[in-house]
């Protein structure tokens, strides 16, 4: 058992060998396993930075909390470790580890290339090598040229993602109004479950939409709120009358509201996500 572990750790080896209880499976889903446990982490380990009460000031109130800040603090002050200043340095870490990984791991064309042992095995070095590169951005001068430069390629980054996602998001929802379609002509109670589907994603999204213009919105103010709830309400309506339209109905047949109803759910989300960061008594 013992031999076992320690090949986990510093072997090519799967994570199912650490526990001869665990089911045995593939090397390459037990890669995957053990890279989204490292994402998790250190996304878990951000969350914590987040937190403005008990986390922080317990950092605050420890000696390494005062000795790094002496290192590493400029005209920021000691606050660059904590909160957002945190997240974008670890997040830049970690983005800095898988990156590393890409290039090292790039054309690999079978598994007994020897660098897939690299990519499969070795764990404890590669978590060693995460945390060194997380705990290293701290230590990155010009901490306001930093922050600000990750911000713009957060953002980009982040735009392309929900635009995948999004697409990701349309195909699903084409496959599944087609297959539950594909069912009601031999049973007639996939029409109904196809029906109350699309109507409790809408009836969702309509919530949400309300439930932003009650607790995000006044009469006085909260200009962006409003602009970003009206387009996106705008937009999801336009894309739900388009769906049904006989020229789109002519191009894709298979296309209808259930589509539109997920996307819509989908914007609705996204919309109270980045409204949720800016309360009604901000000046936006």
């Amino acid at each position: 058992m013992c031999l076992q572990s320690l090949a986990c750790c510093f072997g090519a080896a799967a994570c199912s060998l650490c526990c001869a209880s665990l089911p045995s499976i593939k090397t390459s889903t037990g890669t995957g396993i053990m890279y989204l446990l490292f994402f998790i982490l250190v996304s878990g380990i951000c969350m914590l930075m987040l937190l403005s009460t008990n986390v922080q000031n317990g950092l605050r109130t420890g000696t390494f909390y005062g000795h790094v800040c002496e290192n590493i603090s400029d005209d920021q002050g000691c606050e660059q470790i904590l909160a957002y200043y945190a997240v974008y340095k670890i997040m830049f870490g970690m983005a800095c580890f898988f990156i590393l990984m890409m290039i090292i791991t790039c054309w690999i064309k079978s598994s007994k290339d020897y660098r897939a042992g690299l990519q499969n095995g070795f764990w404890l070095f590669k978590f060693l090598v995460l945390i060194g590169l997380c705990i290293g951005a701290f230590w990155i001068p010009n901490q306001i040229t930093f922050l600000q430069t990750w911000v713009y390629i957060g953002m980009v980054g982040s735009a392309i993602y929900i635009m995948l996602q999004l697409i990701l998001l349309i195909d699903f929802a084409h496959n599944w109004n087609a297959n539950w379609v594909l069912g009601t002509e031999k049973n007639k109670c996939w029409f109904v479950a196809l029906l109350l589907s699309t109507m409790i994603l809408f009836v969702f999204a309509i919530v949400v939409y309300i439930l932003l213009i009650v607790y995000y919105t006044n009469s006085s103010g909260c200009a962006t709120n409003k602009a970003f709830i009206s387009i996106n309400l705008t937009i999801s309506a336009i894309i739900s009358i388009l769906a049904i339209t006989p020229c789109i109905q002519k191009v894709h047949s298979e296309s209808g509201l259930l589509q539109s109803a997920v996307v819509a759910a989908y914007v609705c989300v996204l919309t109270a996500s980045a409204i949720s960061n800016n309360p009604v008594g901000d000046p936006g």
